[in-house]
């Protein structure tokens, strides 16, 4: 019986013991935060658009280019997104902010304000987590433009002919370090998170080697270096196998960085510089047939990239990209970019001409369906009403599908039309999205069931309200009346939820009237 019993005793032990290691085997669910980029204080023009590359989901693997934007108003803008890891986003460069990259981790609130440098130049101001490092890397030339570095790196190499390979990279490793030191200062002092350092060297790593690489290019194309272009290839071989950009180290780094250098990476493997195999898809052309050395991830986002480029600045047919789209939906059937890649396929057609922004347009919940009234190739916001709603008057609702209070309103509005109705007022929703966002639009238009007219007016509908010297929108939402003759009554009416408040308004502008 008291043997029985510890058999029993060490039978219970051990499955207990199984039990823990089971337990804690079990692989830790990533936490997935809420990060919001914001500044209430950002010295630009009102109606700018901010253009955010970023990832298409919580996971900073999927980095997409030009995602979304958001439009600042009243010196403010705020902008959140899911993160499930420690990421990087980037600025889009415009006429009053420069390209910025911003390393969020989840639950970040990171404040911005822009500052003049005493060279007069502008640069972007972090306060929030890591604030340190962002603005360190504001000030590094391993986050700014190629052209920064060329200098540094080609001084580097100045010694090419004399030095062999081996001293020539281990020149170019030093020059890497030293413009890296900062942020080692910054971590050594608790300043900057370790997975902020890890994801900031990662990125500038990819950096370095696109610009390293740009400038052994050149080298190797002058007549007088010819003598070195063994050295030369050398160092590209060493500084690829260093800097690998098909190694899972580089996969949160921004899309552009990381598949410029694994397209090149290609084609070293190509020239017999570094060795791999082709993985065939059918997805490149003869020129870049190279790029099937890439690893089937690299692969996809690098065809991402190609077509999400192509599009943004028009460089092909839209028939030659959707045969490319079509293509890539083949080979990658469960790609995350496949969404945000779509927007550049506009569903909005008409006499096979794809909807163009500013047009004019009406959606029936019942048949869930646009029909174009008019189409725009500048915005005369007064001639619009004029042709489209003569003798009606108008209730102008302005809108984005990135603005929260926007959406909250909706259905205080749906409650409103029938006494717009009674009073013959239509309802018009003017959306001051990017162009880029139709088919954004369309898809929120048909989520929140706005039945009536729409126009996506963008930027051109804030600015012609200027230039008409009608209204002068500095935040959204923002609620208009025009009466029957076209005559703009009230510029900044009650919100739609504020009810009586409302329609009391109306009622005061129509006895005036």
């Amino acid at each position: 019986m008291l043997r029985k019993l510890k058999i029993l005793e060490v039978l219970t032990i051990v499955f207990l013991l199984l039990a823990v290691s089971c337990t804690s085997s079990k692989p830790k669910a990533k936490i997935t935060k809420e990060v919001t980029i914001y500044s209430n204080q950002l010295a630009i023009p009102d109606s700018t658009s901010l253009g955010f590359c970023r990832f298409v989901d919580a996971n900073p693997a999927h980095y997409f280019f030009m995602l979304d934007t958001v439009v600042v108003m009243n010196k403010s803008f705020k902008k959140k997104f899911e993160l499930d890891a420690t990421g990087i986003i980037t600025l889009a460069p415009n006429k009053f902010l420069p390209k910025t990259y911003v390393i969020c981790e989840p639950g970040d609130a990171i404040a911005i304000s822009l500052k003049t440098l005493q060279d007069g130049s502008k640069s972007l101001f972090f306060v929030g987590n890591n604030a340190e490092g962002l603005n360190e890397m504001q000030t590094s030339l391993l986050f700014k433009g190629t052209n920064y570095l060329t200098p540094t790196i080609e001084k580097g190499l100045d010694k090419v002919n004399s030095l062999q390979a081996e001293q020539s990279f281990s020149n170019l490793l030093t020059t890497k370090d030293s413009l890296f030191a900062p942020f080692d200062i910054l971590l050594e002092q608790e300043k900057i998170t370790k997975s902020f350092y890890s994801l900031a060297k990662a990125q500038s790593d990819m950096k370095f080697l696109g610009a390293t690489r740009d400038v052994i290019l050149h080298l190797r194309g002058e007549d007088s270096l010819q003598q070195s272009v063994n050295t030369l290839n050398s160092i590209l071989r060493q500084i690829f196998k260093t800097f690998d950009p098909f190694d899972d180290t580089y996969k949160s780094v921004d899309l552009v960085s990381r598949t410029s250098n694994a397209s090149y990476k290609a084609q070293l493997i190509e020239e017999g510089l570094l060795v791999g195999k082709k993985i065939e898809f059918g997805l490149w052309k003869d020129q870049l047939q190279y790029n099937t050395y890439a690893p089937k991830e690299l692969q996809e986002k690098m065809k991402a990239v190609s077509i999400m480029f192509n599009r943004h600045y028009g460089m092909n047919s839209i028939e030659e990209d959707e045969r490319a789209f079509s293509l890539f939906k083949t080979v990658f059937p469960k790609s995350v970019y496949t969404q945000p890649l779509s927007r550049y396929f506009s569903e909005f057609k008409d006499d096979n001409e794809l909807l163009k922004p500013l047009s004019l347009a009406k959606y029936t919940e019942e048949s869930n369906s646009f029909s174009i009234l008019d189409k725009n190739d500048m915005l005369q916001f007064d001639v619009l009403l004029a042709e489209n709603f003569k003798n009606t008057a108008v209730f102008i609702d302005v809108w984005a599908t990135w603005c929260a209070p926007c959406i909250k309103e909706f259905q205080f509005t749906e409650e409103l039309k029938p006494f717009l109705k009674d009073k013959n007022i239509e309802v018009l929703y003017v959306s001051v999205d990017n162009p880029t966002a139709a088919v954004k639009w369309k898809t929120a238009v048909q989520k929140y069931k706005l039945n009536g007219y729409h126009l996506l007016g963008t930027e051109a509908f804030v600015q012609n309200l200027k230039e008409l010297q009608l209204a002068n929108i500095s935040g959204i939402p923002r609620y208009l009346l025009f009466d029957a003759k076209g005559t703009l009554l009230d510029a900044e009416l009650p919100l739609p939820s504020s009810g009586s408040a409302l329609k009391q308004r109306i009622e005061e502008l129509y006895n005036i009237n």
